[in-house]
């Protein structure tokens, strides 16, 4: 489901691209360690994941449900965009140690994943190749 994020390719100078697999040992480590910080987290209808320059602890990947996204002016609080199941919450704060810009909340039950940003460090320490094209892929 997440193919997109965790689809990473071997030489960024090359013209024909080649990604790594599961038959790559590295990247099949990678995968294995943050499949094993992987928990179960399920949100309630209304419930909100970040307030606006909240501390962001987690990596959240939601599996189904839905995601209303927005901020506040004014102390009003103005919900402007809403995402669809296969979204994650917190990738590039949690990477680059960033606090939450904007407010998420949940349109109905969510249900998803999460990984924790001590966990997220190590894998980061770990295998620094991955989580670095994933990180700049971020931040286009």
């Amino acid at each position: 489901r997440y193919r997109c994020l965790f689809e990473i390719s071997k030489n960024e100078n090359s013209i024909k691209h080649s990604y790594y697999n599961w038959n790559d040992d590295q990247y099949s480590s990678f995968m294995i360690r943050i499949m094993q910080s992987l928990e179960a987290v399920q949100f309630q209808p209304q419930q909100r994941l970040l307030n606006e320059l909240d501390s962001v602890n987690d990596i959240v990947f939601i599996m189904e449900g839905h995601i209303d996204v927005g901020f506040e002016i004014n102390k009003k609080t103005m919900y402007k965009l809403r995402l669809m199941h296969e979204i994650v919450i917190g990738f590039y704060e949690c990477s680059f140690d960033r606090r939450s810009l904007l407010i998420y909340k949940s349109r109905n039950i969510s249900k998803g994943y999460f990984v924790r940003k001590k966990n997220w460090f190590f894998i980061n320490k770990d295998f620094p190749e991955m989580t670095d094209k994933i990180k700049l892929r971020c931040l286009i």
